[in-house]
């Protein structure tokens, strides 16, 4: 085969187009390429245009449908759903201080006793009613005619470190208490009480006689005797304890942080105890912020930087209400009363017609009136809740041209506009706390008290001073106090003669046989059908001796935030911590859900 290539080979590499020619291919293209484009595009711009309008007015049409169909859809949706509070969060609430142990034992201020109350638990606490039920304890019977209480113990209980809960801790709470050494104020209530291991699930609590009331004192926090049982008695305010508080109650112990020491000013932090045998708490966290009184309360809640706070005076309630209208208030009456105690041994109150005429001279409406009705009436040493018959008893009505009278034939005559008696006036040392609202009553007691000729002279003193100061050394003539008086109507403490002691609460300094003898025989029965009559005839002789002037019943001042879910209203709390009978449940943040068929 011969390698040249072919001759038609030759004749296609030797094709060359001409210039001629491309030039009038290109110009026949340029041709067709604008007809085309006359054709095809340009005489149809306007139908483009047309057809432009249309499609933006179906897009916005089916906008419009999907829009309102979504709306529907959400309607529809929420229609079956709700707000409803949710776990978590962080509650922060403000109370009065000093905080200076977390030691259930020693609690004394109202900040004391709000963190022992949601760090510990008692053996029994109250329930909505104002009824005892068990906490640590199972259940609890009588024996021996009402000098044995055998207590029987739950045997799924953790302290917040993991430990056990068992006997142990019981009767080495109760040991502490009784030690001298140890200086609980509870010591005067248990030395004659003797405590008994029966097993790990139950103790027995002997008396020396019968008490009725004796339920009600097993509602003090108990401490755990694995952490402070090498600790020395007299050392225990000092001991690491106080700064790591173990306990078994709903919140557990994180820190205290001092924010500003002159003004009293700290926050306590708390976390939900994984443990608490209730089941945990709604709420992750819970803060404590303590101030040095109720405005800075106020401010701090103004301020949003707390979700509630409690005890404020009634006109800082008020006030908060107007500042803040979306606040919630929640006014639940206490089982305390409000007193303006006569010292019974003083010159002037010695006299038991004095001591009437000084209560027939004020006006508890008004009183009440001035606290923007924040109070309820009381009219003696026991409220209806304690004892249902005293809503048929009285104290002596407003009577002032009564009440001068009875001055005058005491002997106290008035020269000029002030009273005296053998050369000595009718001056009236009145003390109380500078705090709450006890400024607004004693400025109406001054005023009331003066229009019978009486020199008046009101002190007011902190209250972390006022134990020493006051109460201890009996300093006044007259004292405008708070009795926590309690569901059950045995009040030896207050008003028995053996009580008008410096290291009793009779504030009055009040003897007498007869109510004395009342209060003693009652609280050796133990049905209550047996002890009324016992307290109705000291309810009548305290009325009748008048060892002080009952002012009225306090209420628990509670306000929250729109968002907190808090106290459970009733018609009355036990003490001001039973606010926190409930506090497992509190929430403070909300969520949706669907409604319930």
């Amino acid at each position: 085969m011969s390698d040249r290539p072919s001759k038609s080979w030759r004749s296609f590499r030797s094709l060359k187009p001409s210039r001629t020619s491309f030039q009038r291919r290109a110009r026949q293209l340029e041709t067709i390429s604008i007809k085309h484009a006359h054709k095809f595009i340009l005489e149809r711009v306007d139908s483009i245009r047309t057809v432009k309008r249309h499609a933006i007015g179906w897009l916005v049409v089916m906008g419009l449908l999907i829009g309102v169909s979504t709306l529907q859809l959400f309607g529809y949706q929420r229609s079956f759903l709700t707000t409803s509070p949710v776990s978590g969060g962080t509650f922060a609430e403000g109370v009065v201080g000093p905080i200076e142990t977390f030691n259930p034992i020693f609690a004394r201020t109202a900040a004391e006793q709000s963190a022992t109350r949601l760090l510990f638990s008692g053996l029994l606490s109250y329930d909505m009613t104002g009824h005892l039920q068990g906490e640590l304890a199972d259940n609890w019977t009588i024996e021996n005619g009402g000098k044995r209480y055998i207590v029987n113990l739950r045997n799924d209980i953790k302290w917040h470190d993991g430990k056990p809960f068992t006997a142990n801790d019981v009767i080495f709470t109760v040991s502490l208490i009784k030690n001298q050494f140890v200086r609980s104020p509870l010591y005067s209530s248990w030395t004659s009480i003797k405590v008994t291991k029966l097993s790990d699930t139950a103790v027995a609590f002997d008396l020396a006689r019968p008490y009725a009331a004796f339920p009600y004192a097993l509602t003090f926090g108990i401490l755990p005797r694995h952490v402070l049982d090498g600790v020395p008695p007299e050392r225990l305010r000092e001991s690491d304890f106080e700064t790591q508080p173990v306990g078994t109650g709903p919140f557990m112990f994180g820190r205290r942080q001092i924010i500003n020491t002159d003004e009293g000013r700290s926050i306590v932090y708390m976390s939900r105890n994984p443990r608490y045998f209730h089941g945990e708490t709604k709420l992750e966290k819970f803060q404590l912020h303590v101030f040095k009184d109720t405005a800075q309360i106020k401010k701090s809640f103004e301020m949003q930087e707390i979700n509630a706070g409690t005890d404020f005076s009634s006109q800082e309630l008020i006030d908060i209400i107007h500042e803040r209208p979306e606040t919630l208030v929640y006014d639940t009456k206490t089982l305390n009363g409000m007193y303006a105690f006569l010292r019974n041994d003083a010159a002037m109150f010695g006299d038991k017609n004095v001591r009437k005429a000084f209560l027939m001279a004020t006006d508890r409406r008004a009183i009440i009136k001035a606290l923007h009705g924040y109070a309820s009436p009381l009219e003696g040493p026991l409220t209806v809740e304690q004892l249902p018959s005293m809503a048929s008893r009285k104290q002596a009505g407003y009577n002032l041209k009564e009440a001068n009278s009875i001055l005058e034939q005491a002997g106290w005559k008035l020269q000029g506009d002030k009273r005296s008696k053998d050369g000595s006036p009718l001056l009236i040392n009145l003390l109380s706390v500078k705090s709450g609202d006890y400024p607004v009553i004693t400025d109406q007691l001054k005023k009331q008290w003066e229009q019978l000729g009486a020199i008046v002279v009101v002190r007011l003193m902190d209250a972390d001073q006022f134990q020493q100061t006051v109460l201890l050394p009996r300093n006044y003539d007259a004292l405008v106090y708070e009795l926590e008086l309690g569901a059950d109507p045995d009040v030896f403490a207050y008003w028995h003669a053996s009580q008008a002691d410096p290291r009793g609460l009779n504030l009055a300094n009040y003897k007498s046989d007869v109510a004395s003898e009342a209060l003693s025989s009652a609280q050796l029965r133990l049905e209550m059908n047996v002890r009324q009559p016992k307290y109705d005839i000291f309810a009548d002789t305290w009325l009748a001796d008048v060892p002080a002037i009952a002012l009225y019943q306090p209420q628990l001042h509670y306000a929250t935030t729109e968002s907190a879910d808090t106290i459970q209203v009733s018609s009355s709390v036990v003490t001001r911590t039973g606010r926190y009978r409930s506090v497992d449940l509190w929430t403070v943040e909300s969520g949706w859900r669907y409604r319930s068929q």
